[in-house]
């Protein structure tokens, strides 16, 4: 059976406050039900976005804010949109935008919305290769289209509505076909970026970049199967912003497969030290880390804020807790004051002398002024910082973790103490040791733990000896390396 009668589609435009499908509101919107290949609904009304309307979406919709006043909400309308796009693929020109606008819309109502997107920029794109301009107005003017009401709803959903039958008409329907059926699969790619490259990643483990148009670094991450992880952020439903504004942007994604999983957190770690992307916001290069250390002596354990570049074995010990910045370092500290009554001023969250402001709101249990009771507040302190301290190496000596891709493909790491020592990489080929400077680094010790704390890794891990890492830390090799 021909795909436009045996699918249902919902053709749909919307008119906006805005370009941001989370902050900005639809001010209108149409639709176009199609079964069995032939319209057999239509919806189309105002939406009041109880927002501010600017002289600038006025002039190019001609809606009036006055219109606005009194026509209905979104949620009062609600109903009958759903009832359009009920288990219809959802059609739209640039459909990333449309899809986005009504999925936040149905969103704030409660509803969660879901639905297959057909873009039709992309759809004209493979219809029409030779052609540059893929934009509404193009199309309208290369193919003859009636357009009533340039920049409403309803009239340019009507268009694209027109444009495919039109194709169908020209004796083209079978291609038409084929290219729907095509882009139904696939994720909706920024327009810039090259189908085919994406295609061809990798589809296990590794790193993938993303790249905007000026070469600039916007985005590493990672995943077990590259491909499948970068399609996914191309998909039609965006969680953020931020998510829309990154895909918008890409114009080349490279990769660097790794031997597993392992391999891939640590060298997604590395590159976003390197190179700092706009997009990264979690792992961020660091000259100083920010460290709570212990401060004894006293009647009551102290803390004492400070900055080192590296962290010794020894350090390690006194350090209660590592933290991204000094603002974050205080806020959870100051949460102690609250949850378990400790002292801020004790805690360095706060300067001065005699009873702290806490403890004159009745907050702080009393350690400022030699009144709180002390083993209980020093349990109370241990329990803060449980979680927050740096574990204790559970090996008593280095450990090798192999990941491999095959019998003669691996990548082996050597740690000792939370410190990468060396990688080995085994080819084929050849053998490559890659000798690290024993540094603590935070983000990498995270890594470390979740790996060594995993039931399913953990029984990668194999304890070697002191001379077998000697041996390892040579520069190259032949044959087996352990």
């Amino acid at each position: 059976m021909p795909l436009f009668k045996e699918k249902v589609f919902a053709i749909v435009d919307v008119e906006t406050t805005g370009a941001s499908p989370i902050h900005d509101r639809v001010i209108e919107i149409g639709i176009l039900r199609i079964e069995g290949g032939k319209v057999v609904k239509t919806f189309s009304s105002l939406i009041n976005p109880e927002k501010h309307l600017s002289p600038f979406i006025t002039s190019m919709t001609g809606i009036d804010p006055e219109e606005l006043l009194t026509a209905p909400t979104f949620e009062d309308v609600r109903s009958e949109i759903e009832g359009m796009l009920e288990g219809a693929i959802f059609v739209a020109h640039n459909a990333r935008f449309d899809y986005g606008f009504v999925k936040n819309e149905l969103k704030r109502s409660g509803i969660a919305f879901n639905a297959k997107c057909l873009c039709t920029v992309r759809l004209s794109r493979k219809l029409f290769p030779e052609e540059k301009r893929h934009d509404l107005s193009s199309l309208i003017e290369r193919h003859g289209l009636l357009c009533t009401d340039r920049h409403r709803a309803f009239a340019d959903a009507e268009v694209l509505w027109n444009f495919i039958e039109k194709v169908r008409n020209d004796g083209r329907e079978e291609e038409l076909e084929l290219h729907v059926r095509e882009l139904l699969k696939e994720s909706t790619l920024p327009q810039f970026l090259n189908e085919k490259s994406v295609r061809a990643l990798s589809e296990g483990p590794g790193v993938y970049i993303f790249y905007g148009p000026e070469n600039e670094v916007l985005y590493v991450g990672k995943s077990k199967n590259i491909r499948y992880r970068v399609l996914s952020h191309f998909s039609n439903d965006h969680a953020s912003q931020k998510e829309m504004n990154l895909c918008q942007q890409t114009v080349r994604v490279e990769a660097r497969e790794t031997a597993g999983e392992l391999g891939a957190l640590l060298l997604e770690s590395e590159l976003v030290k390197d190179w700092m992307p706009l997009y990264n916001r979690q792992l961020r290069k660091r000259t100083d880390l920010v460290v709570a250390k212990l401060k004894s002596g006293g009647l009551y354990p102290e803390v004492e804020l400070g900055r080192a570049k590296t962290v010794s074995e020894k350090d390690q010990k006194s350090i209660l807790g590592i933290f991204r910045s000094e603002s974050q370092a205080k806020a959870f500290l100051r949460d102690a004051t609250h949850e378990r009554g400790l002292c801020p001023r004790l805690l360095g969250a706060e300067k001065g002398k005699g009873a702290c402001f806490s403890h004159q709101l009745g907050v702080c249990s009393g350690a400022c002024v030699n009144k709180a009771e002390k083993d209980a507040y020093a349990k109370a302190f241990n329990a803060v910082f449980k979680a927050r301290r740096i574990r204790s190496w559970p090996f008593g000596g280095p450990i090798l973790i192999e990941e491999k891709v095959d019998e003669e493909t691996k990548h082996s790491f050597v740690l000792d103490n939370w410190c990468l020592i060396a990688d080995v990489r085994t080819e084929p080929d050849n053998t490559v040791v890659i000798e690290h400077y024993p540094r603590f680094d935070y983000d990498a010790y995270k890594i470390f733990l979740r790996y060594v704390r995993d039931p399913l890794t953990k029984k990668r891990i194999k304890r070697i000896t002191k001379k077998e890492l000697d041996q390892a830390l040579v520069s190259t090799y032949a044959g087996e390396v352990y």
